[in-house]
C-alpha cells in the first residue's frame, strides 16, 4: 500500500505501473507467508490496477508494459498453462481475465502509436481469436473462449465501423485487412464444428456464429470497396452480392446447410432488388443491357455449375454417410 501511495503522492503519472508493482509484490508477500488477507489484498489491487488507467485519464507506455510484466509474471508461476495448477490456484479469477487484459493492453500500446480504433478493436478481437485457437496448448485459453470469441465478432464489428468512420479522416485503411484475419479465423473454427463446438448442444451458438461471420464478411467486403473508390450504390456492389450469393449456394451444396441456401437466396433478392431500383435508375440504355447482361452470365454461370456439381455431391454424400456410420 506504501508503494501505491507514494506513487501517487510523488509519481501520480505513473500511478498504473505503481498499482501493479504493488500487486505483484503483495502476491510474492502471499506466497512466503500465505496470509488470507493478503490473497484478498492482491484481487483488490488488480481490480484498482484495471480502473487505474480510467482514474489517471491517460495511460502511458511505462504502465502497459508493467501490467504485461506483472501478468506474464503470476500466470507463470501458477503455471496457468496446465489445466491442474489452473483449477487448484486460489487467483484463477484473476488468471481466467489476465489473457483478455493482455489483449487489451497491446492493443492499447497500438492505440497510442497509431492512434486507430479500428486496430484497436481488431487487435483486440485477434487476439481473443489467437488464443482460443491454441486453447488445447494452454489450458487458461480453454477456460472462458466461449467469452473470447462472442467479444472478437462483437469487436470486429466495431472494427470495421471504425474503419468506415475513419475513412472520412483518412485512417483506418488497414483495419478490414485485420478483419479478414479474424475472418479466415472464425471460418476455421466453423469448418471444423465438432472441435471448437459442443455440438449437437452448442448448435444456437453455431448458428449464430454463422450468421454473425457472414454479415462480417458483407461489412467487409463493402468498406474494402468504399476504400478503393467504388460506390457501393452502384452496380459494382450489386455483383459482389450476387457473387458472394454464389459462393454461399456452393457452399450448402458441399456442406448440405440449409442457413447457406436461404442466405443465398436472401442476397440475390437483395442485389436483383438493388440493381432494378437503385442501380441502373440514372444509366443509359446501353449501359443497362451491359449490367444485366453481367448479372444474368453470373447467375447462368452458377446455375449451370450448381447443376454439374450437384450431382458429383449426391454420389458422394451416400459415401460419406456409410463412411460415418462405419
Amino acid at each position: 500500500m506504501l508503494i501505491v501511495y507514494e506513487t501517487n503522492k510523488h509519481l501520480p503519472e505513473f500511478l498504473v505501473s505503481g498499482i501493479w508493482i504493488a500487486v505483484l509484490a503483495t502476491y510474492f508477500l502471499h506466497k512466503k507467508l500465505k496470509y488470507k488477507a493478503l490473497i484478498v489484498e492482491v484481487f483488490v489491487l488488480f481490480i484498482c490496477g484495471i480502473i487505474a488507467p480510467i482514474y489517471v485519464g491517460a495511460f502511458e507506455t511505462v504502465g502497459a508494459l508493467t501490467v504485461l510484466v506483472v501478468i506474464g509474471i503470476i500466470t507463470t508461476l501458477e503455471k496457468a498453462h496446465l489445466e491442474e495448477p489452473l483449477s487448484k490456484s486460489i487467483f484463477k479469477p484473476i488468471l481466467v481475465v489476465s489473457p483478455t487484459v493482455i489483449a487489451v493492453i497491446t492493443s492499447l500500446l497500438g492505440l497510442l502509436i497509431l492512434e486507430d480504433f479500428g486496430i484497436f478493436f481488431g487487435c483486440i478481437a485477434l487476439q481473443l481469436l489467437v488464443f482460443t485457437y491454441f486453447k488445447n496448448e494452454v489450458a487458461v485459453f480453454n477456460s472462458c473462449r466461449r467469452t473470447h470469441n462472442i467479444f472478437a465478432i462483437i469487436l470486429s464489428f466495431l472494427a470495421i465501423a471504425a474503419a468506415a468512420i475513419g475513412k472520412l479522416i483518412d485512417v483506418g485503411e488497414t483495419t478490414p485487412f485485420i478483419v479478414l484475419i479474424n475472418i479466415v479465423i472464425i471460418s476455421i473454427f466453423l469448418q471444423n464444428s465438432k472441435s471448437w463446438f459442443n455440438l449437437p448442444s452448442d448448435q444456437p451458438r453455431w448458428i449464430a456464429t454463422l450468421i454473425f461471420h457472414q454479415l462480417l464478411i458483407i461489412s467487409t467486403y463493402t468498406v474494402i470497396m468504399q476504400m478503393i473508390g467504388l460506390d457501393i450504390d452502384g452496380p459494382y456492389y450489386s455483383i459482389a452480392l450476387v457473387l458472394h450469393a454464389v459462393l454461399l449456394l456452393f457452399r450448402a451444396l458441399k456442406k448440405q446447410i440449409k442457413l447457406f441456401n436461404q442466405g443465398a437466396i436472401v442476397l440475390f433478392l437483395i442485389a436483383l432488388l438493388k440493381v432494378v431500383v437503385n442501380d441502373i435508375r440514372d444509366f443509359e440504355t446501353s449501359e443497362k443491357i451491359v449490367v444485366f447482361i453481367l448479372i444474368g452470365v453470373l447467375l447462368l454461370g452458377a446455375s449451370f455449375l450448381y447443376v454439374k456439381l450437384k450431382d458429383r455431391f449426391d454420389q458422394n454424400q451416400p459415401e460419406l454417410n456409410s463412411t460415418e456410420k462405419g
